[in-house]
C-alpha cells in the first residue's frame, strides 16, 4: 500500500540466538520492544516479534533462527531514519553478544 512518500517496507530480521534458552530469548525480546518498537515512521501497529514456531518443520521450513521481527514502515525515508536513530544502534550494541546471526530482510508493501 503505498501512502505519502512512497510505498511501506517491511524491515523483517531473523535472529539465531547464541543460547536459546528461554530466559535469553525474553531478554532479546525485551530488547527488541524497548529499542525497536515505537519508531516515529513505523505504521500504526507496524511492530511484530516473536519466536519461532519449534512444532513445524515442514521441508520448506527455515528452521535457523529463534526469534523472527518485522517493523512496517510508512516509507523508505521511515526506514533510513529509523537505521540512525540512536536506539537502533543501542539495541545492536546490547544484543552484540545474544544473537550470532542476523538475516534481514526489506521488501515493499504494494
Amino acid at each position: 500500500m503505498a501512502g505519502r512518500g512512497g510505498p511501506m517496507l517491511m524491515h523483517s530480521t531473523y535472529f539465531k540466538l547464541e543460547n536459546n534458552s528461554a530466559s535469553k530469548r525474553n531478554r532479546f525480546v525485551r530488547a527488541c520492544k524497548r529499542y525497536l518498537s515505537g519508531h516515529s515512521g513505523q505504521a500504526k501497529g507496524g511492530f511484530f516479534i516473536g519466536p519461532r514456531d519449534t512444532r513445524i518443520k515442514r521441508n520448506v521450513s527455515d528452521l535457523g533462527f529463534d526469534i523472527a521481527m518485522s517493523i512496517l514502515f510508512k516509507n523508505v525515508a521511515a526506514y533510513h531514519a529509523y537505521l540512525k536513530d540512536p536506539r537502533h544502534n543501542e539495541f545492536i550494541k546490547e544484543t552484540a553478544n545474544i544473537s550470532n546471526t542476523r538475516r534481514v530482510f526489506d521488501c515493499f508493501v504494494l
